[in-house]
């Protein structure tokens, strides 16, 4: 009966041990979401002044976009918003803060987000602002091209190869008559 009674408060001296591991991992993540939010949000507010020094004339926090695209048929509205809308030298451009890893533009929700901009906001361009660097990145991408090597030039090699079939046919049909 002994030896019973030490198995179950050993097995319940592990399952609380692993409760606890784990509750103290999942606060510490909260912890570090918190951290990175409010790391975040004082680059966010820091950033408009810094932008002013830069000679950027800042028109707009927080602008909003909308747009509707479809699922299945069924319409669904998108709502964006971005850190700042600004002018410099003529231009209208957003501008989106980032700290951290967010910062380098490889990186695929960045990219995204910053194409996703630019085709929905009516701007002249988007800049990316690296607050921990301090530097304003100008973000360009190509207008909308088909596949890596372009849609239009897949056919290209099908239609010479067809035109000059074509000709070498006319040729051997006149050479034989």
């Amino acid at each position: 009966m002994n030896g019973v009674l030490l198995l179950l408060v050993c097995a319940l001296g592990a399952a609380l041990a692993w409760a606890l591991r784990r509750e103290w991992r999942a606060r510490g993540r909260r912890a570090d979401v918190r951290a990175r939010a409010v790391r975040g949000h004082a680059a966010e507010e820091a950033a408009g002044a810094r932008l002013v020094a830069l000679g950027y004339t800042v028109i707009a926090r927080h602008p909003e976009a909308r747009y509707v695209f479809t699922v299945d048929g069924a319409p669904t509205e998108a709502r964006l918003t971005a850190d700042y809308l600004v002018t410099r030298h003529g231009q209208t451009l957003l501008v989106e803060v980032k700290t951290g890893g967010a910062t380098r533009i490889t990186r695929r929700t960045t990219r995204r987000q910053l194409l996703e901009y630019a085709l929905h906001f009516a701007v002249d361009g988007v800049l990316l602002y690296d607050a921990d660097a301090d530097t304003v990145h100008t973000v360009t991408f190509p207008a909308a091209a088909p596949g890596p090597e372009g849609e239009a030039d897949r056919g290209r090699p099908f239609a010479w190869g067809l035109a000059l079939g074509l000709a070498l046919g006319l040729l051997a049909w006149a050479l034989a008559h």
